[in-house]
C-alpha cells in the first residue's frame, strides 16, 4: 500500500514536472481524493493535498518567479475592474485569519484555514499565472489552457453523476440515514452526505453548458476535429446526468444553485440576455 502510494506520487510529481497542464489535469480529475485522509506525523492530511502540494512546490522552482513577475506586471491583472475582487480577496482571507486566533479549538480551526482559505488563493495564483502564459504562448512549459481546467473537472462530475444516478436505482454505498430511514431516498455518491453532491455538481452544470455551445461555435469552423466532437459528446452526457445527479440527492442547495448558475450564464450572452431577464422577473412575481 505504502509502495504503491509512493510511486503514484512519483509518478505524478513526474508527470507535473515534464508536461504541467497534464499535473493540472490530473489533479483536478481526482478531485474527490480529498476524501481519502490520512497522517503525516502529527499533521493530518489527504490524498488531494498531497497532489496540491507537489503542484505548487514544482510551479515555484520551475516557473514561479517569472510568472509572479508577469503577472504583478500585467495592468490587466491589476487594472480597476479587478479592484473589488482583489480587496474582497484580502478581507475574506484577513477575516478568515483573526478568526483561528478566537477559535475554541486552534488546531481545528488551523486545518479549516489551510484547506479552505490558504490553499484555494494559492492556486487561484497558479491558476491566474498558468492561464496568462496561455494566452501569450500556448507552447510554454507554464501554460494551462481553459479546458485543461474545465474538462477533468466535468470528467470527475460526470463520474459521481453516474455513481449517483446508480445509486438511485440500487442504494448502493447509500448510509443508511439517508437512503431507507424516513423514505428520504437521496443519494450521496462518495462524499456520504447528499448536500456534498449538490455542492459538487451543481456549479459544473454551466461549466457544461459552456463548453456545449463553445464546441458547437468551434465546429462551424472545425468541424471534422475529433476533440470537438469528445468535447460535444462530453458535454451533451454531462448535461443529462449532472442535473439527474443533483434531483436524486434531493439537494435544496443545489438545485438552487444549479438554476442560478445557468441564469448568470444565459444572462452573460447577449441573445438570451432579455430573455433571461425577463424570466428571472416573471418568476420573482
Amino acid at each position: 500500500m505504502i509502495l504503491g502510494f509512493i510511486l503514484f506520487l512519483l509518478f505524478f510529481a513526474t508527470l507535473t514536472y515534464t508536461r504541467f497542464s497534464f499535473g493540472i489535469s490530473v489533479m483536478l480529475l481526482l478531485l474527490p481524493t480529498y476524501l481519502i485522509r490520512f497522517s503525516l506525523g502529527p499533521l493530518p492530511t489527504t490524498l488531494f493535498e498531497i497532489l496540491f502540494l507537489t503542484v505548487c512546490f514544482i510551479w515555484l522552482a520551475r516557473f514561479g518567479r517569472q510568472s509572479l513577475a508577469r503577472v504583478i506586471e500585467t495592468k490587466h491583472t491589476w487594472g480597476p475592474q479587478h479592484y473589488f475582487l482583489i480587496s474582497a480577496i484580502v478581507l475574506f482571507l484577513t477575516g478568515a485569519t483573526l478568526s483561528v486566533f478566537t477559535a475554541v479549538d486552534m488546531r481545528a480551526a488551523l486545518g479549516e484555514w489551510k484547506a479552505f482559505y490558504i490553499e484555494p488563493c494559492i492556486f487561484f495564483i497558479i491558476l491566474t499565472a498558468s492561464l496568462q502564459q496561455y494566452k501569450k504562448n500556448r507552447r510554454a512549459p507554464g501554460a494551462v489552457s481553459p479546458n485543461h481546467i474545465l474538462v477533468p473537472l466535468l470528467l470527475c462530475g460526470l463520474a459521481t453523476s453516474i455513481l449517483a444516478i446508480y445509486q438511485h436505482f440500487t442504494g448502493w454505498m447509500v448510509p443508511h440515514a439517508f437512503w431507507a430511514n424516513g423514505d428520504s431516498y437521496r443519494v450521496t455518491a462518495w462524499y456520504g452526505f447528499p448536500n456534498g453532491v449538490g455542492l459538487f455538481l451543481a456549479p459544473l452544470v454551466p461549466v457544461a453548458i459552456y463548453i456545449f455551445l463553445d464546441t458547437i461555435k468551434s465546429m462551424r469552423t472545425r468541424p471534422h476535429q475529433w476533440h470537438t466532437s469528445m468535447m460535444l459528446f462530453l458535454s451533451s452526457i454531462s448535461l443529462v446526468t449532472l442535473p439527474l445527479a443533483v434531483l436524486y440527492a434531493k439537494s435544496t442547495g443545489g438545485l438552487v444553485g444549479m438554476i442560478g448558475g445557468i441564469g448568470l450564464l444565459l444572462f452573460w450572452y447577449k441573445k438570451t440576455r432579455w430573455p433571461t431577464a425577463l424570466l428571472a422577473v416573471i418568476g420573482m412575481l
